[in-house]
């Protein structure tokens, strides 16, 4: 690590977690649908609550954690069907007007499978409100 104006000690290492929170942090919210899907399923890669949580409404993201509390392995395992879904490809062929509170979108994915969404912004973040 580069010290700090001139100055020859270094400064203190961040534990990982540290760093990688400083780096989520930094991260600015997913500015498209495509975009939140995609944070969807690296939390879903990752096993990560936390961040699964940042990209739904608060009602979506309380009701899965309520699910995950009552049985993590199932609950990491059927979000691997999603994170199939969308390595295979997706795109969206179909958003309701944008200008309501909440919009309905259509994600067509690769594989031949169909999944309708709902999206919101909560305090101007795009979130999924129900998947």
């Amino acid at each position: 690590m580069a010290a700090a104006c001139g100055s020859s000690k270094e400064l203190p290492k961040l534990h990982v977690e540290s760093r990688a929170a400083v780096v989520e942090a930094a991260a600015p919210a997913p500015a498209t649908e495509e975009a939140v899907i995609d944070a969807v399923v690296v939390a879903f890669v990752e096993k990560n609550m936390a961040s699964l949580k940042k990209v739904l409404s608060p009602e979506l993201g309380a009701d899965l954690e309520r699910i995950h509390r009552s049985d993590p392995a199932r609950f990491w395992k059927k979000s691997k069907r999603l994170v199939a879904n969308v390595r295979s490809g997706m795109r969206i062929t179909h958003r309701d007007d944008q200008t309501k509170g909440t919009w309905r979108v259509l994600v067509k994915f690769g594989n031949g499978q169909e999944e309708r969404m709902i999206f919101t912004r909560v305090e101007g973040r795009l979130l999924i409100q129900e998947m």
